[in-house]
């Protein structure tokens, strides 16, 4: 019980200490720090469970689902938040409609106001700089190519379109 209790602690610490260096300073790997500030955390998770007193029925096995559950918070619910927010095409459109004269817009007003302002091209362009940033794709004569990695990475998700039937529900 020790260990889930921690967890739960430590997890909201992360968020907390998460939003807090991205909003100390600019962050342009915003990933890799939450990925930092999580392991500073699991560092500080173990400490702190080592340190308190346990019960008589505590063991190892009280550590290793503490530890566990805290993994599950970080990447089952606080990165997928961040990605949700950072990569939420639709949430990023939601945005938009909340200052009060934006209540009703038209398709083309939505295109244009859409992220603040910067249009839907900007998404292609950010999108674009995202994936070559992580070595999917490279500038090549004329236009962009696919690594290697940018080919696996592309088979594995057709692979999930499949599973999962996007092709035919869109």
């Amino acid at each position: 019980m020790k260990g889930i209790v921690l967890s739960l602690l430590m997890s909201g610490f992360v968020a907390l200490a998460t939003v807090a260096v991205f909003h100390a300073r600019p962050v342009t790997r915003r990933f890799r720090a939450m990925c930092l500030v999580f392991c500073f955390g699991l560092i500080g998770f173990i400490a702190i469970y080592q340190a308190t007193p346990a019960s008589p029925s505590e063991s190892i096995v009280g550590l290793l689902n503490g530890l566990y559950f805290y993994v599950f918070l970080f990447f089952g619910v606080i990165a997928q938040a961040y990605a949700l927010a950072d990569r939420g095409f639709s949430l990023t459109m939601l945005t938009d409609f909340l200052p009060a004269e934006a209540m009703k817009r038209t398709r083309e007003e939505i295109k244009q106001a859409y992220a603040g302002g910067k249009g839907m091209s900007y998404v292609k362009h950010k999108r674009m700089a995202q994936i070559a940033h992580g070595g999917l794709i490279k500038q090549g004569a004329g236009g962009y190519v696919s690594t290697p990695l940018g080919q696996f990475v592309g088979r594995v998700f057709l692979r999930l379109q499949d599973l999962y039937q996007f092709h035919e529900n869109g």
